[in-house]
């Protein structure tokens, strides 16, 4: 995704685990805002950017996951890019 957005994923049930795959994290070096949701009231917050040292950002391949005391039963996905800023 090139562009700023959000998504969420409804679970259908508890969890206290979460994982997924990400290709290209990072290309537009922006970053990602995982919010976790039980019976929608927020919990767990987790902010995270490319990881440092990534010399070639095509290509790449990313796992995260997580586990959590807390349970959860949606994510919502905020991914915001940096806006290059541009001459007159």
């Amino acid at each position: 995704m090139e562009t700023d957005g959000i998504f969420s994923l409804n679970l259908g049930t508890k969890y206290q685990a979460f994982g997924f795959d990400a290709t290209d994290f990072g290309d537009f070096d922006g970053t990602l805002t995982m919010t976790m949701f039980n019976d929608s009231q927020q919990g767990l917050v987790r902010t995270f950017e490319r990881p440092p040292g990534t010399a070639s950002r095509n290509g790449s391949l990313l796992f995260y996951g997580f586990t959590s005391e807390a349970e959860f039963d949606r994510v919502d996905f905020r991914i915001t890019q940096v806006r290059p800023e541009f001459e007159n």
